[in-house]
């Protein structure tokens, strides 16, 4: 890459990820609860060390705070963001478990030849950019790489039941601006502009039916935000037997 085109790419994510911290340092993405729920679902099924696939884990800064309470045997987080693998590189620095770190998409990270067995995959925020069929892909490598016993947590935004995506988009143009008010108007609407792209929300069955339809013995919400854009928080059972 020209260092022109380095340069513009290192520009671009400081800007989007200004505006990422500015959101949920103020709380607008629920991520204090996010953390209380992931490691309670955590706690809950893993007494023993686990080994936990992060997909899309960006800074990791949730999941660094999370595991350095629990019993970790190893850590695997991909990315496409080099910028953003550095910075969760800094936030695992003092993990006492294995820590791993790649630049890759989450369908190439999932795939049999690139991942062995995991005991958790946990991934926020980012499923809801997949078209549907990807999606169903990934559920499938994701239900492949647990081993028996084994969970998927998943934070994503949700489709209201009853709405087509471009109502709930043409809902939410106006009620984000209000809600979101701790952004400039040109970083709302550079937010804007890539939720009305780039976001492919799923209802509440949709997304448990995403998992189901993989193999999961179980779907289930286990938390849910409100506000002009609902997400919840699902977990994914494998079930005991693959």
């Amino acid at each position: 890459m020209p260092a022109s085109s380095k340069q513009n790419a290192a520009d671009l994510f400081r800007f989007e990820w200004g505006i990422y911290r500015k959101l949920t340092s103020t709380g607008l993405f629920g991520h204090v609860e996010v953390a209380e729920v992931l490691e309670r679902e955590i706690s809950a099924r893993f007494p023993a060390p686990f080994s936990i696939l992060e997909l899309a884990c960006g800074d990791a800064t949730v999941t660094s705070s999370v595991l350095s309470r629990c019993p970790v045997s190893t850590y695997r987080g991909i990315d496409l963001s080099a910028m953003a693998l550095s910075l969760a590189r800094s936030n695992f620095a003092a993990a006492p478990f294995p820590v791993t770190l790649e630049e890759t998409d989450m369908l190439a990270a999932l795939s049999p030849e690139n991942t062995g067995p995991v005991d958790v995959i946990w991934c926020g925020l980012s499923l809801h950019h997949l078209p549907q069929d990807e999606k169903r892909q990934l559920f499938a490598l994701a239900r492949n790489a647990l081993r028996k016993g084994g969970m998927m947590a998943v934070y994503e935004p949700v489709l209201p039941d009853g709405l087509t995506r471009d109502a709930f988009m043409a809902r939410m143009a106006g009620e984000l601006r209000q809600a979101w008010a701790v952004l400039a108007p040109d970083e709302f609407d550079h937010m804007w502009q890539h939720i009305n792209s780039f976001d492919f929300p799923e209802t509440l069955d949709g997304w448990k039916s995403l998992g189901l339809a993989a193999g999961f013995a179980q779907a289930q919400e286990v938390f849910r935000l409100t506000g002009p854009m609902p997400c919840s928080f699902l977990v994914y059972e494998a079930g005991p037997s693959h």
